[in-house]
């Protein structure tokens, strides 16, 4: 399979510290000293609080204990780092062909033409834009310049704080990631790193598999941080882009089975996670894919497609259990089990009719999806959800 390489230039631009840095620029005197934003965690420690071994997640007590009269602790005003990041971000707008907002105190520059329209290389344009963040919006940052985004994103993950970073050269980039662990690649996390663990330790080991193999193990969303770390320009974190599918997904903790009353409520568990996150996005589908694989790794896929885009609750979860009952073969023992959401569309209000029953349930679904995300988000566990 071939893929165009990428003729793009980013720049991975990274607040340092960010929420310290917010509080530095309206109090000067906490400048020097051990600064620690915090919510019942660290959330963001200044360098000199780092010095002492205080890492974003420290508790509290923790870092207290270490730090004793030299802590300085300010609970977080994120109304106010809003007002920050977005002057940052519109400052940004003025030296890149576009950006993309990857968090509160980072971005992704498109500059491809802007450094040599300067008439600069790509390390000064680096030092250049670091002192002019510095100088206007008085928030240290360090900037990292790829051929991809994940490529940016990773460099500035092994060469913070402060620093530029200017990588295109294969040869040093191949030497760079052959020493870095593949779980230093962004959104390979925990359960993904299970997956991988056995077949690669190092990011070049996971950028050297095949495109299919990835896809038969991870599936869609790290073909594409693949493609990222193989020259290609694919990933979007543009607002504006709608997703290209909603998926969630439950393993049996190596169990295999055919037990149907089980499958099924693992598929709810799944729909519901993928619901949620359909409604929370302002988003209606068009399409629902149910999908198992066996005891042997095999997969099986069973689409249906909606002739107009929906978002109601039922009508979605009916087809789900048409799909079930008609086409899953109860005699095979399975592993796992994935519902996938796609073909969306940004959900607008239609006038049905004086009494319209459909805006009003996607408006109390929306305040009721997004409540449960969010608490199980706090929680980091499938604490609340829907049952049929």
């Amino acid at each position: 399979m071939k893929f165009l390489t990428s003729n793009k230039v980013y720049a991975h631009v990274d607040c340092n510290s960010f929420f310290v840095g917010c509080e530095t620029y309206r109090n000067p005197n906490l400048n020097w000293k051990c600064v620690c934003v915090w919510n019942e965690i660290v959330l963001a420690a200044s360098y000199e609080a780092k010095k002492y071994g205080i890492k974003t997640w420290t508790p509290v007590w923790e870092a207290r204990k270490i730090l004793w009269s030299k802590s300085i602790f300010i609970y977080p005003d994120l109304n106010y780092y809003k007002v920050i990041s977005r002057r940052f971000t519109e400052f940004l707008k003025d030296f890149a062909n576009y950006i993309q907002i990857f968090s509160i105190d980072e971005a992704f520059m498109d500059i491809t033409w802007i450094a040599e329209m300067n008439k600069m290389d790509y390390f000064d344009f680096a030092v250049f834009l670091k002192h002019e963040i510095k100088r206007c919006i008085w928030i240290s940052v360090s900037v990292w310049i790829s051929d991809t985004k994940i490529r940016s994103k990773i460099f500035s993950d092994i060469n913070k704080p402060f620093w530029e970073f200017i990588a295109f050269d294969e040869n040093d980039i191949t030497t760079i990631l052959q020493d870095l662990p593949v779980t230093y690649t962004p959104f390979i996390w925990r359960k993904t790193w299970e997956k991988l663990k056995y077949i690669c330790k190092t990011i070049e080991d996971f950028r050297k598999l095949s495109f299919w193999k990835v896809d038969e193990i991870l599936w869609k969303n790290w073909t594409d941080l693949w493609l990222e770390l193989n020259w290609v320009d694919v990933m979007d974190f543009s607002e504006k882009t709608l997703p290209k599918s909603i998926s969630r997904t439950a393993s049996f903790n190596k169990v295999m089975t055919k037990n149907k009353d089980f499958l099924w409520q693992q598929f709810v568990i799944n729909f519901n996670r993928a619901y949620n996150e359909l409604v929370r996005n302002n988003l209606e589908m068009k399409i629902i894919v149910l999908y198992l694989r066996d005891k042997e790794m095999k997969r099986y896929f069973f689409e249906y497609k909606f002739e107009t885009y929906t978002v109601i609750r039922k009508d979605v979860l009916y087809q789900l259990r048409e799909l079930f009952n008609k086409r899953v073969d109860f005699s095979i023992l399975y592993r796992s089990t994935w519902v996938f959401l796609s073909d969306f569309n940004t959900f607008t209000p239609k006038q049905l009719s004086t009494d319209d029953f459909e805006n009003k349930n996607f408006e109390k679904n929306n305040k009721i999806n997004t409540a449960i995300s969010n608490i199980n988000k706090k929680y980091a566990k499938k604490i609340v959800n829907f049952w049929i």
